[in-house]
Protein backbone atom coordinates (compact mmCIF):
# COMPACT_ATOMS: atom_id res chain seq x y z
CA UNK A 1 0.00 0.00 0.00
CA UNK A 2 2.59 2.27 0.69
CA UNK A 3 4.72 1.66 -2.60
CA UNK A 4 1.53 2.71 -4.21
CA UNK A 5 1.12 5.84 -2.42
CA UNK A 6 4.37 6.27 -3.19
CA UNK A 7 3.68 5.37 -7.23
CA UNK A 8 1.07 8.36 -6.73
CA UNK A 9 3.16 10.88 -5.30
CA UNK A 10 5.54 10.53 -7.60
CA UNK A 11 2.96 10.22 -11.00
CA UNK A 12 1.03 13.53 -9.43
CA UNK A 13 3.72 15.40 -8.21
CA UNK A 14 4.46 16.85 -11.72
CA UNK A 15 1.45 17.97 -12.43
CA UNK A 16 1.87 20.75 -9.42
CA UNK A 17 0.07 18.66 -6.70
CA UNK A 18 1.03 20.11 -3.28
CA UNK A 19 0.65 17.20 -0.28
CA UNK A 20 -0.88 18.19 3.05
CA UNK A 21 0.01 16.79 6.03
CA UNK A 22 -3.26 15.24 6.49
CA UNK A 23 -2.53 13.31 3.46
CA UNK A 24 -4.47 15.04 1.67
CA UNK A 25 -3.84 16.66 -2.30
CA UNK A 26 -4.72 19.91 -2.73
CA UNK A 27 -4.32 20.43 -7.09
CA UNK A 28 -5.10 23.45 -8.93
CA UNK A 29 -4.33 23.41 -12.68
CA UNK A 30 -6.15 26.22 -14.83
CA UNK A 31 -6.39 24.57 -17.55
CA UNK A 32 -8.21 21.78 -17.41
CA UNK A 33 -9.97 22.76 -14.06
CA UNK A 34 -10.50 26.61 -14.51
CA UNK A 35 -9.42 28.17 -11.32
CA UNK A 36 -11.65 25.67 -9.44
CA UNK A 37 -9.20 23.88 -6.45
CA UNK A 38 -9.90 19.83 -5.80
CA UNK A 39 -9.17 18.56 -2.73
CA UNK A 40 -8.29 14.76 -2.65
CA UNK A 41 -9.08 13.04 0.66
CA UNK A 42 -8.10 9.39 -0.65
CA UNK A 43 -6.36 7.65 -3.44
CA UNK A 44 -9.05 6.55 -5.32
CA UNK A 45 -10.13 9.95 -6.11
CA UNK A 46 -6.35 11.25 -6.75
CA UNK A 47 -6.12 8.22 -9.08
CA UNK A 48 -9.67 8.85 -10.71
CA UNK A 49 -8.78 12.56 -11.23
CA UNK A 50 -5.35 11.49 -12.74
CA UNK A 51 -6.98 9.23 -15.32
CA UNK A 52 -9.16 12.00 -15.99
CA UNK A 53 -6.33 14.33 -16.44
CA UNK A 54 -4.59 11.76 -18.78
CA UNK A 55 -8.04 10.96 -20.83
CA UNK A 56 -8.17 15.22 -21.11
CA UNK A 57 -4.53 15.58 -22.15
CA UNK A 58 -5.40 12.67 -24.13
CA UNK A 59 -8.09 14.04 -26.21
CA UNK A 60 -6.66 17.08 -26.36
CA UNK A 61 -3.50 15.53 -28.46
CA UNK A 62 -6.37 13.70 -30.83
CA UNK A 63 -7.90 16.71 -31.78
CA UNK A 64 -4.59 18.67 -32.22
CA UNK A 65 -3.36 15.69 -34.31
CA UNK A 66 -6.87 15.61 -36.73
CA UNK A 67 -6.90 19.43 -36.95
CA UNK A 68 -3.21 19.52 -37.92
CA UNK A 69 -3.90 17.10 -40.82
CA UNK A 70 -6.95 18.87 -41.91
CA UNK A 71 -4.53 22.02 -42.11
CA UNK A 72 -1.78 19.49 -43.91
CA UNK A 73 -5.27 18.70 -46.36
CA UNK A 74 -6.17 21.87 -46.76
CA UNK A 75 -2.56 23.29 -47.90
CA UNK A 76 -1.91 20.60 -50.39
CA UNK A 77 -5.72 21.12 -51.70
CA UNK A 78 -4.49 24.58 -52.26
CA UNK A 79 -1.01 24.24 -53.58
CA UNK A 80 -3.28 21.85 -56.08
CA UNK A 81 -5.52 24.36 -57.00
CA UNK A 82 -2.58 27.14 -57.23
CA UNK A 83 -1.13 24.48 -59.57
CA UNK A 84 -4.48 24.61 -61.48
CA UNK A 85 -4.82 28.33 -61.82
CA UNK A 86 -1.02 28.19 -63.40
CA UNK A 87 -2.12 25.51 -65.60
CA UNK A 88 -4.75 27.52 -66.62
CA UNK A 89 -3.10 30.34 -67.02
CA UNK A 90 -0.55 28.91 -68.45
CA UNK A 91 -3.04 27.42 -71.59
CA UNK A 92 -5.04 30.64 -71.97
CA UNK A 93 -1.44 32.36 -72.52
CA UNK A 94 -0.92 29.10 -75.28
CA UNK A 95 -4.36 29.87 -76.44
CA UNK A 96 -3.61 33.60 -76.78
CA UNK A 97 -0.06 32.82 -78.75
CA UNK A 98 -1.60 30.46 -81.57
CA UNK A 99 -4.51 32.52 -82.14
CA UNK A 100 -2.05 35.54 -83.09
CA UNK A 101 0.27 33.11 -84.62
CA UNK A 102 -3.02 31.74 -86.86
CA UNK A 103 -4.46 35.52 -87.26
CA UNK A 104 -1.09 36.49 -87.96
CA UNK A 105 -0.45 34.00 -91.00
CA UNK A 106 -4.41 34.71 -91.94
CA UNK A 107 -3.63 38.54 -92.77
CA UNK A 108 0.07 37.32 -94.04
CA UNK A 109 -1.99 35.04 -96.91
CA UNK A 110 -4.96 37.93 -97.11
CA UNK A 111 -1.79 40.16 -97.93
CA UNK A 112 -0.35 37.73 -100.58
CA UNK A 113 -3.67 37.36 -102.09
CA UNK A 114 -4.33 41.34 -102.28
CA UNK A 115 -0.54 41.70 -103.69
CA UNK A 116 -1.16 38.96 -106.25
CA UNK A 117 -4.61 40.44 -107.44
CA UNK A 118 -2.77 43.81 -107.14
CA UNK A 119 -0.19 42.08 -109.60
CA UNK A 120 -2.99 40.65 -111.61
CA UNK A 121 -4.81 44.22 -111.67
CA UNK A 122 -1.38 46.00 -112.55
CA UNK A 123 -0.48 43.05 -115.56
CA UNK A 124 -3.90 43.54 -117.30
CA UNK A 125 -3.74 47.46 -117.10
CA UNK A 126 -0.52 46.95 -118.55
CA UNK A 127 -1.84 44.76 -121.11
CA UNK A 128 -5.00 46.67 -121.72
CA UNK A 129 -2.44 49.81 -122.50
CA UNK A 130 -0.61 47.74 -124.94
CA UNK A 131 -3.64 46.15 -126.40
CA UNK A 132 -4.87 49.87 -127.15
CA UNK A 133 -1.53 50.87 -127.97
CA UNK A 134 -1.21 48.01 -130.64
CA UNK A 135 -4.84 48.95 -131.82
CA UNK A 136 -3.65 52.72 -132.45
CA UNK A 137 -1.01 51.88 -134.14
CA UNK A 138 -2.22 49.74 -136.40
CA UNK A 139 -5.17 52.16 -136.88
CA UNK A 140 -2.98 54.79 -138.20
Amino acid sequence: MKEENRKINIVLNPLNLIEDKKSTVEFSNENVFQNKKVKIHNETETVDIYEDLVKTIEEKDKIIKELSNKIREQEIIINQSDRNINNNKINQAIEIVDYLLNTKSIDLEIQTEQNKNKRLTNIIEMLISKIKELKMNKLS
